[in-house]
């Protein structure tokens, strides 16, 4: 169904949730304040936060444990990763997309639990979130403010805020209050505000108590130069911006330990990062070399994405090439790295990945690995012997071959396996392979696939993606296999009407498979920060 199918469906929900008088609907209500009341105390503090986000939106798990931990409600971010657990188990979060792992990557609140939590949050004192415009509001009761525009009108202004704000959520609103005077401020989240520009960032630098600062609007370009001020800052994610470049000062913040700024060039100084976690995405061609060189001393580092940029210096390549397979080198060998994602057309990034650095034998500790984006590999690395807790494997190839479906396949801990293969693909799986994968995604320009007794014992989504043609042979096989998606890109119909018949063709033996087959064109899968039900 199109978006706005959905949206009727969600505005007769929102009046069926209004007649409070239907019983079913009040014993729901019941069931979720119970679900609520018998959560300790910090994990309370935790849903309550939750209020300020807007109703039905998306949201990126990083944003929701950065804001957590600037507010003191979590001490770090595996603690905050736990907490999203439990809510997810209480029923009072939602997992929109999940890793291979089964854990949550983007969140949401029901409509019912969020107006909940709301009400809970407003009567408590815990949050003030306006949607609409007001003339006032009671300023002692806006420590943490949200304001979300459900109309173009709304404009926020100085008279929404008060001295003592310390979490500020910003959604779509026209004007930007003057933030210079939430002198005590610790979380800022900027969401698609129009008015949001290099000038209101200047004026950040002055709160100097800020932990997380999260935007997400294209009228920001660059960061001050007086950055360094902000000492106490944990949290740095920026996201569909224009921002390329970080400032020097952006070394100097040692507390930092989750840093998601989009693909930007890095300054030299960066082993002070001493604290830092999550780094994504590291230009390699737009940085600055000693920043490579760096980059290997960063042993905290546990989920990590770099790129190869468009600015390369070709004349240096080799020299920077050299420098960021030693630094990759040592992540892997002494640090803590568990993901690893590595994206580029580039050929600098190809010849990275001629497979010299999957040669070492300790990466024991990697759980995902993706290499995307138009950066293909020759061929599937060697890494089977050894890549014990790897369940998560993305890669991009001009061909594959038997040997390597066949060495995939052995990898013992495989959930997740996307492959995006430039030729067309003819693969056939044998028994006993792919224990323990759960999803799998095949895309290509024409697709055979034939399956034997045995395999995929515990295969549950497939996703094929194809422009040409699909061929599918014994899929009924594949026991566990509970949904197929056929995504045809392109609008030839009489593609679509061919591919459409083979995939019927295919799962008639199927029992209780879901079938999907749809048609798209080519687009950008990067997502905004947050993403509209």
């Amino acid at each position: 169904m199109r978006i706005d199918a959905w949206e009727e469906i969600s505005s007769e929900l929102n009046c069926f949730r209004e007649c409070s008088q239907s019983e079913s609907l009040h014993s729901l209500h019941q069931n979720m304040f119970l679900s609520y009341t018998l959560l300790p105390r910090q994990l309370k503090d935790c849903a309550l936060f939750l209020a300020g986000f807007p109703r039905g939106s998306i949201v990126d798990i990083d944003v929701v444990i950065s804001s957590w931990i600037a507010e003191d409600l979590v001490a770090s971010r595996s603690s905050g990763a736990a907490n999203v657990d439990e809510l997810i188990n209480q029923h009072l979060l939602e997992p929109v997309q999940t890793a291979a792992d089964g854990k949550a990557e983007s969140v949401r609140v029901s409509s019912l639990v969020h107006d909940m939590l709301a009400k809970i949050s407003y009567d408590k004192g815990f949050y003030t979130a306006a949607s609409r415009p007001v003339s006032r509001l009671d300023k002692t009761r806006l420590n943490r403010l949200s304001l979300v525009s459900e109309n173009a009108g709304f404009i926020a202004d100085n008279n929404l805020i008060s001295h003592h704000t310390r979490a500020m959520i910003l959604y779509s609103c026209r004007g930007v209050p003057s933030l210079s005077t939430c002198k005590f401020l610790r979380l800022l989240l900027v969401h698609r505000c129009i008015d949001f520009s290099n000038a209101n960032l200047k004026s950040i630098v002055q709160l100097v108590y800020l932990k997380a600062l999260i935007l997400n609007t294209p009228s920001v370009t660059q960061l001050p130069r007086q950055f360094h001020k902000l000492q106490m800052l944990e949290s740095l994610i920026i996201q569909d911006s224009s921002v390329t470049k970080l400032p020097n000062s952006i070394i100097n913040f040692e507390m930092l330990t989750c840093l998601k700024v989009g693909e930007v060039a890095f300054p030299s100084g960066i082993a002070r990062l001493q604290k830092l976690e999550k780094l994504e995405i590291f230009d390699v061609g737009s940085s600055v070399e000693n920043a490579v060189k760096e980059l290997g001393s960063l042993y905290n580092l546990r989920v990590f994405s770099c790129c190869w940029g468009l600015s390369t210096i070709k004349q240096k390549d080799d020299v920077r090439i050299f420098w960021f397979e030693t630094s990759l080198g040592e992540l892997v060998t002494k640090g803590k790295l568990e993901e690893l994602t590595l994206s580029g057309g580039n050929e600098s990034m190809v010849r990275i990945l001629a497979l010299r650095f999957f040669r070492f034998d300790t990466m024991v500790k990697l759980r995902k690995l993706c290499v995307e984006n138009q950066c293909f590999m020759i061929r599937v690395p060697p890494f089977t012997s050894y890549y014990l807790r790897l369940a998560h494997v993305s890669v991009s190839m001009k061909v594959i071959e038997a040997e390597d479906v066949t060495a995939l396949g052995k990898l013992p801990s495989l959930a997740l396996l996307k492959l995006w293969i430039e030729s067309p693909v003819s693969i056939e799986f044998g028994k006993d392979s792919f224990l323990q994968l759960h999803r799998f995604f095949v895309f290509s320009d024409a697709l055979e696939l034939g399956f034997k007794e045995g395999c995929l014992s515990k295969l549950e989504k497939l996703h094929l993606k194809t422009s040409s043609e699909v061929q599918v042979l014994d899929l009924d096989k594949v026991s566990s296999l509970n949904a197929l998606f056929v995504s045809i890109v392109g609008s030839c119909a009489t593609i679509a009407s061919a591919i459409a018949t083979a995939v019927n063709k295919a799962t008639a033996k199927c029992k209780g498979v879901r079938v999907i087959i749809m048609t798209e064109t080519i687009r950008d899968e990067a997502g905004p920060l947050f993403g509209e039900v």
